[in-house]
């Protein structure tokens, strides 16, 4: 790429740990991203050529321009990404002797550095400031839940919704779970965070029930750690006992990784939250343990298709065929389906074609707040039913 053009300015943004939201999450939750980056430089940077790079960076060439106005470009785009809810590594390079291999250079090393402090100021964060004393952010709401809805993809209708933990933090905003997640498990302490989304869930369906306003089942998450806890069963009927909730209105989702526990004592467990008035669904169905055979061992009433059996169902043959027999053997053993990672009409519709209704993933939403939750989702889809 060449520019004929006196002064030249390069601005070059990108997304930190995309990757990783893009396998977590699928690729629709990572170009949602994208885009929001996008749209902010785009409206920052009006009439200069702006281009895609890679996967997640995004390059803007200003020719013409001079330093004062460029830099003054460069603060607005800095200040308006860091409000967003995504962390982003910044390099811009401005010369009167253009050359753009050599200010690309620059500019990426500019961001590689700024996301390198970036990564290390947040690890830090996760492990010296919230992990210390989980139980004080929770108190204090640096913790917050967010849901994402499970729609009837033949209605439209939302029939439920997973809740799902993020954390906020004044210099980085709202920090998803990938970047705690591991830490609370490896400090044995994860169950404070998924007894606390408990509570919280709890809380936000008795007060649609006392209002009498329409309510749709919320899952929650139980790790493996969170499962081994000798208190769990105890501090989870405390909690159930304090909401008195009408049966139903609360699933617990638990992942593969149970699968080399104690047989014994996930069906104790299994059958005392049952009693409690929970459903149980085996989250990410169809990857690392033997699920057939945890459906056999375990009293499960839903299984949730693993999102990286959804990703490739347009492009991969065997994709479908095995998806396809999954939910049939699914069904016919009466346990209901729910896909999770549906990124576009053609996963929706393959996974209708095989018998798949219940679809969570970014094609309906991104995970949200609880009140855009409640307003956006289950009030607007009250007078359909």
């Amino acid at each position: 790429m060449e520019y004929d053009c006196s002064f030249m300015g390069v601005f070059a943004s990108d997304i930190i740990r995309l990757s990783d939201i893009n396998e977590k999450f699928g690729y629709m939750a990572g170009n949602a991203r994208l885009k929001m980056v996008a749209d902010v430089i785009r409206g920052v940077f009006t009439g200069y050529d702006i281009y895609r790079y890679e996967q997640d960076e995004i390059v803007v060439f200003c020719k013409d321009i001079d330093k004062k106005s460029f830099m003054g470009l460069v603060r607005i785009v800095r200040e308006s990404l860091d409000d967003l809810d995504v962390s982003v590594s910044t390099g811009f390079s401005w010369t009167d002797k253009p050359d753009i291999a050599r200010q690309l250079s620059e500019v990426r090393l500019m961001y590689d550095i700024e996301k390198d402090a970036k990564l290390k100021s947040l690890d830090s964060i996760m492990r010296n400031k919230v992990f210390k004393d989980v139980v004080s952010e929770i108190e204090k709401g640096s913790f917050m839940v967010y849901y994402q809805p499970k729609v009837d993809s033949r209605t439209g209708i939302t029939v439920g919704a997973e809740a799902l933990i993020r954390f906020f933090d004044e210099a980085h905003g709202v920090v998803g779970p990938i970047h705690f997640i591991e830490i609370l498990e490896e400090n044995r302490c994860s169950h404070l965070i998924d007894l606390f989304v408990l509570d919280e869930v709890c809380k936000a369906q008795k007060f649609r029930c006392i209002s009498d306003r329409r309510v749709v089942p919320v899952s929650v998450n139980f790790s493996k750690n969170t499962l081994e806890y000798a208190d769990l069963l105890d501090q989870v009927k405390e909690i159930m006992n304090r909401y008195d909730l009408p049966e139903g209105l609360v699933q617990i989702e638990i992942t593969e990784s149970v699968g080399d526990m104690d047989i014994v004592l996930i069906n104790n467990i299994a059958q005392s939250l049952i009693s409690m008035g929970f459903r149980l669904s085996m989250d990410d169905f169809g990857t690392k343990y033997s699920n057939l055979e945890m459906l056999f061992k375990f009293p499960f009433s839903i299984a949730k298709i693993d999102r990286s059996l959804v990703k490739n169902l347009e492009s991969n043959e065997k994709s479908r065929i095995m998806l396809k027999h999954l939910i049939s053997m699914i069904m016919e053993l009466g346990i209901e389906c729910v896909a999770e990672g549906a990124e576009n009409e053609e996963q929706v519709r393959l996974l209708q074609q095989f018998g798949c209704n219940i679809i969570q993933g970014y094609f309906y939403s991104k995970p949200v707040t609880l009140d855009v939750f409640t307003s956006e989702f289950v009030e607007k889809t009250r007078n359909q039913l």
